[in-house]
Parts: C-alpha cells; sequence; structure tokens
C-alpha cells in the first residue's frame, strides 16, 4: 500500500485563508445585521441557519 503524502503547500495556505475569511466576516455579518435587523429577529435567523447546518 502507497503511503500518502503532504498535502502541498498551497493548499494548506488556501484552506487557512478560506478558515481566516470565513471566520472574521461573521463579526461583520454580526455588526450589520444588528443594525439593520431588531435583535431577536436577528438572532432567531442565526438560530434557523445554525440549525439547517
Amino acid at each position: 500500500m502507497a503511503e500518502a503524502g503532504h498535502p502541498p503547500r498551497w493548499k494548506i495556505l488556501l484552506a487557512f485563508a478560506t478558515i481566516y475569511f470565513v471566520w472574521g466576516s461573521t463579526f461583520l455579518a454580526i455588526r450589520v445585521g444588528v443594525l439593520a435587523v431588531p435583535p431577536l429577529l436577528f438572532a432567531a435567523i442565526r438560530f434557523t441557519i445554525a440549525g439547517l447546518v
């Protein structure tokens, strides 16, 4: 059986960049969402999305 090698460096960097972007964008989305939508409705939307995921 062949031994699995390490993934290429660019794939690792792309994975970290994706995590960085997604994690960082949540704070912006929450800030904009709270300003645009009433807080209770925004919380309900967040929990609904979390339940679907």
